[in-house]
């Protein structure tokens, strides 16, 4: 049995052609892939960029952590303003509240700060807390030596002259009154702690004649001059810075 050998071929060596053949088919292949992958990671990059349009507009609710909510003045406001509708919400870190600071819940229905007003006045921006509040007790404002004094306002006042906290100067009346000074002031600067205009009060105090009842702080010799005035033509109150 005779067997045929072929002669050994040496490998061809790759053409050019048969190189950019090759080379367009990987390209091909490769293209397909990234447009199957193409829509899915532009739908993963939208979602994601939805995600966080939504995390900056919706509002955080609460204080940031370490953080806690007070009430602050949002304006300059004055002594016998009404803390609820003169004041805001901020956030301040826990280091930084103030011993008393009002908190948000005491400005609610039957919190500490329920209808309060201011004793004294405040800045814009700044922390109130409990010892800013006009209490329910007027003696408790009272200083050292100071009694309380009723006093019937017979000229008519505007709205918001006369609010408690407020200082006001104390004025005779009567040519009668006026001390020896000439000037007719008998107290330069008195802290009203209440002011009323129940017709009861007023026309107890005042004979029948209405207006406005006040309680001013006074020592007692402003007291006895202001009441002597009060008795003998009356007096007048100017606000005082």
């Amino acid at each position: 049995m005779t067997t045929t050998t072929s002669p050994w071929q040496p490998p061809r060596p790759r053409t050019a052609a048969s190189h950019g053949a090759s080379h367009g088919a990987s390209t091909r292949r490769l293209r397909r892939a990234l447009r199957r992958s193409r829509r899915p990671l532009a739908a993963a990059l939208l979602a994601g960029a939805v995600c966080v349009i939504v995390t900056a507009l919706v509002p955080r609710e609460g204080p940031a952590a370490g953080s806690t909510a007070v009430v602050v003045a949002s304006d300059n406001l004055p002594a016998g303003a009404a803390v609820a509708s003169g004041s805001r919400t901020a956030a301040l870190p826990e280091s930084a509240v103030p011993q008393g600071a009002l908190v948000p819940a005491d400005l609610a229905a039957g919190g500490r700060a329920d209808g309060a007003r201011l004793a004294a006045p405040v800045r814009e921006g700044e922390v109130i807390t409990d010892v800013r509040l006009r209490g329910d007790d007027v003696l408790a404002s009272l200083a050292p030596g100071q009694v309380a004094v009723p006093v019937s306002v017979t000229a008519p006042a505007p709205d918001g002259l006369l609010v408690p906290g407020a200082r006001v100067a104390v004025l005779a009346a009567s040519p009668d009154t006026i001390d020896d000074d000439g000037t007719g002031v008998l107290v330069p600067s008195a802290m009203l702690l209440v002011v009323s205009s129940d017709a009861l009060t007023t026309g107890l105090l005042s004979g029948g004649g209405g207006g406005t009842v006040v309680v001013l702080a006074l020592d007692d010799e402003d007291a006895a001059r202001v009441a002597a005035a009060t008795a003998n033509g009356g007096v007048v109150l100017a606000r005082a810075a």
